[in-house]
């Protein structure tokens, strides 16, 4: 247990010394490059770069950016500060490479809150998926895959940055998402365009390859997985061509997910399933087996509860 002095003392230091959080963030970036990056020749999906949005529930409407809002961390709107964090996993561990506070709406208006917790004039309101955005295009570590949940795979400008930055990703969506089945032309007729979860229900069963993706603590986890190539709705318009790539259990009633991806066309389905695969992210070496998800990211960055989250 941290005492109180202690606490408030970090807080100050925190809050009102003069230290450069970016700088601190950067030399982190530094070594993971020079010590984690190089373990990613162990396993076939490389380097991968996680971004997760994490809650922080508080009970006062004091700190910076508190509000009543979605806090997946209890799976409900609560009061709570968000933070979105970028995370690098390699065989080698998992390490915390950068992260912003969100600041609602409300808040980014609010002259008087700002001026009481000294948000900086340049801070503007920004979406957590130009959050992301942000914090992928400044980083330094050179990543094989960016993964993130359907909250920033639905979000056509976080999109647009990624494939403007030549970063590949593998992000989830929601099962209404839209695509293109068709290469859109001047006169591709509209029913071309279909609903993610209605082109998983039509695929044969020739079109699912079953994947183990490692041992669970009731037997191997083993999903089936389908992938067909598709057009991007993007911005209400014809985007580029994407890899539609469907997960689905073995259960009697079946989970479905659903991601979209910029990767090649000879991407191997099983790197696509390794890169989504389920497990617990490592608190050190792991062997090359481990797979990962923001879902697990979420359990990581948990941990994070009590720690300051800067602009």
């Amino acid at each position: 247990m941290i005492e109180q002095s202690v606490a408030l003392a970090w807080q100050r230091f925190l809050t009102v010394s003069p230290w450069e959080a970016r700088a601190v963030q950067q030399e982190i970036q530094a070594v993971f490059n020079e010590e984690f990056v190089p373990t990613a020749r162990e396993w076939p999906i490389g380097t991968v770069g996680v971004i997760d949005g994490s809650g922080f529930v508080k009970h006062g409407t004091q700190s910076l950016g508190v509000q009543r809002q979605w806090c997946g961390r209890v799976g409900k709107k609560e009061n709570c500060q968000v933070g979105v964090f970028l995370l690098g996993v390699t065989p080698a561990g998992t390490a915390l490479l950068d992260h912003q506070l969100y600041l609602p709406e409300t808040w980014a208006a609010d002259a008087d809150r700002r001026k009481k917790t000294r948000v900086p004039p340049e801070v503007t309101f920004q979406t957590k998926p130009q959050i992301a955005a942000a914090l992928a295009a400044r980083s330094s570590v050179g990543f094989d895959w960016i993964i993130a949940d359907e909250e920033y795979g639905r979000d056509g400008g976080f999109l647009d940055a990624l494939e403007q930055g030549n970063r590949r990703y593998l992000l989830e969506v929601p099962a209404n998402t839209t695509v293109w089945t068709e290469k859109p032309l001047r006169r591709t007729p509209d029913e071309f365009v279909r609903q993610v979860r209605l082109l998983a229900d039509a695929l044969p069963a020739k079109a699912w390859r079953t994947v183990q993706l490692r041992e669970g603590a009731k037997g191997p986890l083993v999903f089936a997985f389908a992938r067909l190539r598709v057009w991007s709705v993007r911005h209400r318009h014809a985007g580029p061509p994407v890899r539609l790539l469907i997960r689905r259990s073995l259960e009697r009633v079946p989970e479905v997910k659903y991601y979209v991806s910029n990767a090649a066309p000879d991407t191997p389905p099983v790197v696509f399933a390794r890169c989504r695969g389920s497990g617990r992210l490592p608190s050190g070496p792991q062997p090359s087996s481990h797979k990962i998800t923001p879902q697990d990211v979420a359990g990581e960055t948990s941990k994070l509860r009590s720690a300051k989250v800067t602009l």
